[in-house]
């Protein structure tokens, strides 16, 4: 039988389950062993003082998503200094995108939607600085390669959003949706 608790999601925590009556352990869930580092982003230069950044031989940018917590990191980044272009082509996912052209919309009203929102996404983004790491977060599969990260806060901190879903696409965490 096993219990989860609070130390489910530190770095090097440990569960476990009963086989046979002996114990084996089970390591917590890594995204970033899980979603290796595409080539060309594994040769590109990382830029100083960005961890999740790389600059590619061309000179641009490329985000490095392949963990909640950096996902996390480069929305509150992009939408802060108005990288917009970043935001739209590397953060957003292909299934949001669709969802806004099913509807008639262009996909580039999400960022727009964003920015209009850029205070309570910023306050939700605070509220969860290390993504699944952070305490009184909840991190959890939702659908197939579909994750969702809450905050258990929203009350208290006067949240106009409080959960994120995100999907991995093209082995990259991107953003499907907020609420």
């Amino acid at each position: 039988m096993g219990v989860r608790g609070g130390f489910q999601n530190l770095p090097g925590a440990q569960g476990g389950y009963e086989v046979e009556g002996q114990r084996q352990a089970r390591p917590a869930r890594d995204f970033e062993s899980l979603l290796p580092m595409d080539e060309a982003t594994a040769a590109a230069a990382e830029i100083e003082g960005r961890p999740f950044r790389r600059r590619a031989a061309d000179g641009s940018v490329i985000l490095v998503s392949r963990a909640p917590y950096q996902l996390v990191v480069h929305l509150r980044d992009t939408l802060r200094d108005g990288e917009t272009d970043l935001l739209f082509e590397q953060l957003l996912s292909d299934r949001l995108k669709q969802a806004y052209i099913d509807r008639g919309r262009d996909p580039r009203d999400a960022v727009a939607f964003l920015l209009r929102n850029q205070r309570h996404v910023q306050k939700f983004l605070e509220a969860v600085p290390a993504g699944e790491r952070t305490p009184g977060a909840v991190f959890r599969p939702i659908g197939r390669n579909v994750y969702r990260l809450e905050t258990l806060d929203k009350a208290q901190l006067e949240l106009k959003f409080s959960k994120m879903d995100m999907i991995i696409e093209n082995g990259r965490l991107r953003l499907l949706m907020l609420s």
